[in-house]
């Protein structure tokens, strides 16, 4: 009988623990996430539901933005429409510049006086974000790097890009990439 009573004891204990265990889980505080950094000015996002419509969360959703990445769709959607156009075709060599040369990383590292081929030149961008390749590529389609952001200013406009201004085009331009 003694073993009995320990077990129905022990049992007791037991219960009495995972009560504790579980209403400390179910406290409020528990529950809550981490507490997020107050976003920074150069913090900006949107969170659209896409069945309706709605936006589920915004922080400077409106704000005017430059990432170096829309730069280099810009030059890789200007050397789709020069293929388009049958200006160039996926075998034209563009020729690195000793300018295109010194671009800092992410590069492939090309050497003045080497060339790439314009399918290498866009694979390059889209997976690397090669800077020299960029700089290379802005010379050859429009001789200049201010030529080249003037053009690209151009192009995002007709597309209906108008919030972004020639000079602020030229800064993000794949030739001025830090």
């Amino acid at each position: 009988m003694v073993e009995f009573d320990k077990l129905k004891v022990m049992t007791r204990m037991l219960a009495l623990l995972c009560a504790v265990v579980l209403s400390a889980c179910t406290v409020t505080s528990a529950l809550q996430p981490p507490p997020f950094p107050t976003p920074t000015a150069r913090y900006a996002a949107i969170v659209v539901n896409v069945n309706s419509g709605s936006v589920l969360h915004q922080n400077r959703a409106d704000a005017v933005r430059f990432p170096a990445s829309l730069t280099k769709m810009m030059t890789m959607y200007m050397m789709f429409d020069a293929l388009k156009r049958g200006k160039i075709t996926k075998s034209t060599r563009i020729t690195i510049s000793s300018r295109a040369a010194a671009r800092p990383a992410s590069k492939l590292y090309l050497k003045a006086g080497q060339s790439i081929s314009v399918d290498t030149a866009l694979t390059a961008m889209a997976v690397k974000s090669a800077n020299d390749v960029a700089y290379a590529v802005a010379e050859f389609m429009s001789g200049s790097e201010a030529a080249f952001a003037r053009a690209m200013t151009a192009k995002a406009r007709s597309l209906g890009l108008g919030r972004l201004p020639h000079s602020e085009m030229r800064q993000a331009c794949p030739t001025n990439v830090r």
